[in-house]
């Protein structure tokens, strides 16, 4: 996995057990936070 992009939960937090490098923590929760960071690293250049 290249760039880990974890979503908020529906309360809007993350889930404080997952910890990789290079993470990515979307700002949304579900669909919507998954494609405002895809949207994001397209805006970069695939940079995080």
């Amino acid at each position: 996995m290249d760039l880990p992009i974890l979503v908020q939960k529906e309360e809007g937090g993350y889930d404080p057990d997952i910890n990789l490098s290079k993470l990515i923590y979307a700002q949304g929760v579900g669909p919507e936070g998954w494609t405002a960071a895809i949207l994001r690293l397209f805006e970069r250049g695939g940079d995080a």
